[in-house]
């Protein structure tokens, strides 16, 4: 059995021809750095690392591209990866982060493979008595957060990618809400859905989706 270094590099080789052929690059060099990491050069924009653990999962760190370019970098990561119907149309990426008592949040917003909007923001004290809920607090804002962009752009249909379950399932009435918070969640779900068509996506937690890790770096970034 192939060691998982070696499977990343082969993925890495068939990425940078995906790139040159995309006509994002026109070189790239590609060397191993340490037993479980690969650095990929890409042409003049940069370098990136490609790192990989013994369950096949993989994550992607900048080096030193410019944070646009790493940012579409990760999305044609995806599109590699998954095809290239996997991001059309709206795709939302939400995540919460819960430190030092503080809830941040954070959304990625793509049409089409391409950034629509990002944002990020710490919840005020106006919250506090809803911190109990840690990340998932910081989760709920970012979608509602999101969606009233995408209503205030005239958006008519939006795929949410979530990992916590309760996000879809308060929202389809699966699960009571048993608080406030989840309640007024809840009803403004329901209201949206009034007005678009809102499709939920399951993302397994801690894979290495690198849109879902985009988005829970947005919501770190709101807390430091």
């Amino acid at each position: 059995m192939k060691k998982p270094v070696e499977l990343l590099k082969k993925s890495c080789r068939e990425f940078g021809i995906f790139l040159y052929n995309q006509n994002k690059i026109k070189h790239y060099e590609i060397t191993q750095s340490g037993e479980y990491g690969i650095r990929m050069r890409l042409g003049d924009l940069g370098t990136v690392k490609f790192y990989i653990n013994n369950k096949l999962e993989i994550k992607i760190v900048n080096e030193n591209l410019a944070e646009n370019v790493f940012e579409e970098i990760l999305i044609l990561w995806e599109i590699f990866r998954k095809g290239n119907k996997y991001l059309k149309g709206i795709h939302i990426f939400v995540d919460g982060s819960f430190m030092n008592g503080k809830v941040g949040y954070g959304f990625l917003i793509i049409k089409d493979g391409i950034v629509l909007k990002k944002s990020f923001g710490k919840l005020g004290d106006e919250y506090s008595r809803y911190f109990n809920l840690r990340n998932v607090l910081g989760e709920i804002k970012a979608i509602i957060e999101s969606i009233e962009f995408c209503m205030k752009e005239g958006l008519t249909e939006i795929h949410i990618h979530y990992d916590y379950e309760g996000l879809k399932k308060w929202a389809n009435l699966e699960w009571k809400a048993k608080n406030e918070i989840t309640h007024q969640y809840q009803e403004y779900i329901l209201d949206a859905s009034k007005k678009l068509k809102i499709i939920w996506l399951k993302e397994k937690a801690h894979s290495d989706s690198m849109l879902n890790a985009f988005a829970d770096r947005l919501a770190k970034k709101a807390l430091k």
